[in-house]
């Protein structure tokens, strides 16, 4: 639930949680402002607050609306946000998405290596020679490419 614009205008409820949401609702309200009434909405604002204006009455001023019918239209906004799409989405962060990263560079690591080791025990299986002339065969774990050196005769 939302919290009304009159409790973030006093001060936003104690509480990490609640410190959060408080945060996010005022930031989707600027984005919605934004959206709605355009870029030089905020910076109106922001003059008529350091005038001196209640948050309030300049919200009111800026977006010729009451602060009710703001209130009903942001609630509005805010509710079409958090579909099932848009509550995924605010799950994943950076940390999420760099977790996930992670665990397919290393799976993709674990795949090549499989390869690589399947590939070389058949060909020790097969009695095939180390590669042509008699060279000795180098791999490299990481990109799975083997590159051929020469053993001294």
């Amino acid at each position: 639930s939302l919290y009304r614009l009159k409790t973030l205008q006093r001060a936003f409820p104690r509480g990490s949680l609640a410190t959060s949401v408080a945060y996010q609702q005022s930031f989707l309200i600027v984005r919605f402002l934004v959206e709605r009434w355009g870029d030089e909405s905020i910076p109106s604002l922001i003059d008529r607050l350091e005038a001196g204006e209640d948050a309030l009455a300049a919200l009111s001023a800026v977006t010729g609306l009451s602060a009710e019918r703001f209130e009903e239209e942001f609630t509005r906004y805010a509710a079409g946000l958090h579909s099932l799409v848009g509550s995924l989405v605010a799950l994943l962060n950076v940390w999420t998405v760099a977790g996930l990263l992670a665990v397919v560079a290393i799976g993709r690591y674990l795949l090549r290596r499989r390869r690589l080791l399947r590939r070389l025990a058949e060909e020790e299986a097969a009695g095939e020679p180390a590669g042509p002339g008699g060279a000795v065969r180098e791999t490299t774990a990481l990109d799975g490419e083997a590159a051929e050196e020469e053993s001294p005769s």
